[in-house]
């Protein structure tokens, strides 16, 4: 798929979106033209016993964020469970502060 710009300066926050249905709208998104702010919640692997659920997950928000970012896309990576209100707003928090200083940093230069 060729990148467009539809979605150019958008930021497309998705939650649950590194695999499946989520990864693929976040990678749509991206294709676009939007950066993307892609999460995953804690995740535990019986087959991996010696890894934390945050490091599990992290290693899934990693792993997502490099397949997007070798597709062209811009990505901001998150661990989030979005059923845990202050893990939300910190997520919301976080794209706020990335954004203002990505708009900030293009204006100054």
């Amino acid at each position: 798929m060729v990148k467009s710009k539809r979605f150019e300066e958008k930021v497309g926050i998705v939650t649950t979106s590194t695999q499946g249905i989520g990864l693929a709208i976040a990678k749509r998104l991206g294709l676009k033209g939007a950066s993307v702010v892609i999460s995953s919640r804690k995740q535990v692997f019986p087959s991996y016993p010696s890894f934390t659920p945050l490091q599990l997950s992290k290693q899934n928000v990693d792993a997502a964020a490099k397949n997007l970012r070798a597709k062209g896309i811009e990505v901001l990576r998150v661990v989030c469970h979005v059923s845990n209100p202050q893990q939300r707003k910190d997520l919301i928090h976080k794209n706020v502060q990335i954004n203002f200083l990505y708009k900030w940093f293009k204006l100054v230069n």
